[in-house]
Parts: structure tokens; C-alpha cells; sequence
């Protein structure tokens, strides 16, 4: 251990000891460590950076909201997509007012596009009779087919 961390070491142990003793607060030890504070995260933000110190979003933060995207999203919920629009709308929009102050524009736009696949995926779902599989396609532009010559006769 470095002289650094013997010194952080030596300030965790007095602080949980003032915490304890004179606040009467307990310390949730796996919580707390002495490390770098690009290692740690702390209510789903972390700090990026090493001349100017930023807030960013916690990779663990992006995969918990992946998780609950996915669960609302999930193709075999028997919703309408309008509903489910609203459940996905509602969820983005109070994790964007939680982490507006991240500025990562590259984590939202990546997790906006994810979104939008999710949603495509939720409405070819729906949508999925032998009929409507090959007219959507072509109502969106995809043309007759013959623009891909794997799939023309």
C-alpha cells in the first residue's frame, strides 16, 4: 500500500470513528473505500477526468436502465404500443432530469437509439402476420424487393 493510501486508510478509520462516537451514525462499510475517485461512484454518477474533474454517468447506472427498458419492452407484454411508449417515455424522461448534470451527450444519444430499436422491435411484434410483414416494409420505403437481389425471384 502506498503512502497515500495508508494516509486515506488512517482518515477513514478517524471520520468513521467521529461519525460513530460523537454523531451517533453507523457506516455502511462495503460502501466505503479509500480509492481514486475515478474508481468509485456514488449515486450513479462517477468522476471522469483528470485535469478538470466532470460528473459522468456510472457504467452501472447505464445497465440498470437498460434492464428496466428491457423489461418494459419485453415483446410478450401484450400492451399497446402507445402504452408502452408512455412507460419508456416516462422512465428516460426522469432519468435524464436525474442526470442532466453528466453531460454526456454520447451515453443519451447511444441510449436513445437503443430505445427506438427497442420500440421498432416492440412493433413488428404486434404487427407480425405473414400480410402486414410484407406491406410495412414497403409502406416505410424498403421498396418491392427488387433493390436486393438475394430476395427477387
Amino acid at each position: 500500500m502506498t503512502l497515500d493510501g495508508r494516509a486515506g486508510e488512517r482518515v477513514l478509520v478517524s471520520i468513521t470513528r467521529f461519525l460513530a462516537r460523537t454523531l451517533w451514525l453507523t457506516v455502511n462499510h462495503p460502501k466505503s473505500a479509500v480509492a481514486r475517485s475515478g474508481e468509485r461512484t456514488f449515486l450513479g454518477y462517477r468522476i471522469r477526468g483528470r485535469a478538470q474533474a466532470r460528473r459522468g454517468i456510472a457504467p452501472e447506472s447505464v445497465k440498470r436502465a437498460k434492464d428496466t427498458i428491457r423489461r418494459i419492452t419485453r415483446r410478450t407484454r401484450g400492451l399497446s404500443l402507445d402504452r408502452v411508449r408512455r412507460e419508456v417515455q416516462t422512465f428516460t424522461d426522469g432519468r435524464v432530469a436525474y442526470f442532466w448534470a453528466a453531460r454526456m451527450p454520447s451515453v443519451f444519444q447511444a441510449l436513445d437509439k437503443w430505445v427506438r430499436r427497442r420500440l421498432r422491435c416492440y412493433q413488428w411484434k404486434q404487427g407480425k402476420t405473414p400480410r402486414r410483414c410484407s406491406r410495412e416494409p414497403r409502406r416505410a420505403g424498403a421498396g418491392n424487393g427488387s433493390d436486393y437481389p438475394m430476395f427477387s425471384s
